[in-house]
């Protein structure tokens, strides 16, 4: 076995490759922020990190922020596979990150065969198949409940395999534990700057979603909110509007359209929504790992209401960090709270914001893949 060289929070190691399932695109999905700021940690650790995309493609302009930020990119049509390239170049690498279940299961033997040395760590992202049972029983999916069981197979063979796996939660650690006795399980979650100052109360007016929209979780969240929800609250809140912001979002959503209902599509820039908007909102009735949304609106300062499944893996106590409902009604009345109350929304930017720094910050995950680098290789 052998052991990294991390001393005092930085590394003297030499290469780590990491390999996900396309380049991360931050401004676009919560997965791809925290992969950008993992891997803007692993090289101010003083690593040489290379990163390859599964297909081995590369799109502008997120190859070039990769770049510009000192990480080498693999791309076609240099390689013509990454299976070549381990086997060519593999012997250089002292640990090897695969991310997300259809990577790990595509290349882990191949990075075993030919990366022999390197330390292999499989970073979940969210255990996916615990997010598809759930989306399996909200729905009543039969075709979903099939692909998780199929998943999780694949999922908990990930985990037996690796030397480490990364999960963003204790609640994921632990039913990992318990679905894997002896894995060797460490916490790396999201990763926020907080943005202040936090723009006033008074001036701010209307409600925000946010999330890409490749991710079946939102599409069935906005549609739970605008029938259930978002009836009730215009009846309180006159004039309030939503504005629905992710990428690719389909037509079953872009035809609910309205006056009020403001469907963005993509923006680059999504600050100036969160520094205009009163309240966000996150009526998630399934997922895994930890929310995106929940921690992006609480790095800016902008109070949230949210489902329990929103929160699941936070440190979160309701009335304090957000507010917590399970049902329509209860919905509509906590918008309305904090829309109104100067007072309870000024309280929760403030105490969101402090969550976000003592416990999905950079320094906190800093101090996390320390643990990670640290790890003796098991296998």
């Amino acid at each position: 076995m052998r052991q990294a060289h991390v001393q005092n929070g930085s590394g003297c190691g030499k290469k780590i490759l990491v390999i996900d399932g396309m380049i991360p695109r931050p401004d676009r999905d919560s997965g791809s922020l925290r992969m950008s700021h993992l891997l803007q940690l692993l090289t101010s650790f003083g690593y040489h990190v290379t990163f390859a995309a599964a297909n081995l493609e590369a799109p502008q302009p997120y190859t070039g922020q990769l770049q510009a930020a000192g990480i080498e990119v693999l791309t076609r049509p240099d390689l013509p596979s990454l299976q070549n390239y381990l086997q060519w170049s593999g012997a250089c690498f002292e640990t090897v990150i695969l991310s997300r279940v259809s990577v790990a299961v595509r290349y882990i033997e191949a990075v075993r065969q030919y990366v022999p040395q390197a330390r292999v760590v499989f970073d979940t992202v969210d255990l996916h198949y615990v997010r598809e049972f759930r989306g399996a029983k909200v729905t009543g999916n039969r075709a979903l409940l099939k692909r998780a069981l199929q998943t999780k197979t694949k999922e908990l063979a990930a985990v037996n395999a690796a030397d480490c796996t990364l999960v963003v939660s204790l609640a994921e650690k632990e039913t990992l534990i318990r679905e894997c006795p002896g894995a060797a399980v460490q916490i790396v979650s999201n990763i926020h700057h907080t943005f202040e100052p936090v723009p006033a109360f008074a001036p701010r007016k209307d409600l925000l979603f946010i999330g890409s929209f490749f991710h079946h979780p939102n599409i069935d969240a906005v549609h739970y909110f605008l029938a259930d929800i978002f009836p009730l609250v215009k009846k309180k809140i006159a004039g309030v509007k939503i504005y629905i912001i992710g990428d690719n979002p389909p037509e079953s959503i872009q035809s609910l359209a309205a006056d009020d209902v403001i469907i963005t599509g993509y923006i680059p820039d999504v600050s100036v929504y969160f520094n205009s908007c009163k309240v966000s909102v996150a009526p998630l009735r399934y997922g895994a790992g930890v929310k995106g949304k929940v921690h992006l609106s609480m790095s800016f300062g902008l109070p949230v209401v949210a489902s329990s499944m929103a929160i699941e893996g936070m440190p979160f106590i309701n009335n304090r960090h957000g507010l917590v409902v399970d049902t329509s009604q209860d919905f509509c009345q906590a918008i309305v709270s904090v829309y109104q109350d100067e007072t309870l929304w000024t309280n929760i930017s403030q105490n969101s914001q402090n969550l976000i720094k003592t416990h999905f910050s950079f320094e906190a995950a800093q101090r996390q893949l320390v643990k990670v680098l640290k790890q003796e290789r098991t296998n």
